[in-house]
């Protein structure tokens, strides 16, 4: 391995490229949550029909392009659950080069802990 410092403006070189394939891999995961934002939207909308009335359960939106949006943003929304492993994966490859060897050990419980807090912080939000 070598052990050369970067320049500073390769850094950030660096830093752009990760950026882009995030959030080229945003835009695929997105792509896959509207694919299938038909169960997701029902699975969302489950507690709130559970509760009202069998007359009342209808969701009403008050602008013309509400329901698009909330298609919208159930996909981006998706998107970012589908992808957080290699969102994390990204971060700690930036981050990863420039620590000592024994805090790369922290690599793999970095990556594993991360998504298991985000989705368990995810099913807190929406259970509790």
């Amino acid at each position: 391995m070598e052990n050369t410092e970067k320049p500073f403006w390769d850094h950030l070189e660096e830093l752009r490229s990760r950026l882009m394939s995030c959030l080229y891999v945003l835009l695929g995961a997105s792509a896959i949550g509207y694919m299938v934002r038909a169960p997701i939207l029902e699975f969302l909308k489950a507690p709130l029909f559970r509760a009202l009335p069998p007359d009342k359960r209808h969701l009403y939106f008050t602008g013309l392009f509400d329901s698009f949006f909330n298609h919208l943003q159930i996909s981006l929304i998706a998107g970012v659950f589908i992808g957080s492993p290699y969102f994390l994966h990204q971060i700690w490859s930036f981050v990863g080069p420039g620590l000592h060897r024994h805090e790369k050990r922290l690599a793999l419980p970095f990556v594993v802990s991360g998504t298991i807090f985000f989705f368990s912080g995810a099913a807190f939000a929406y259970y509790l």
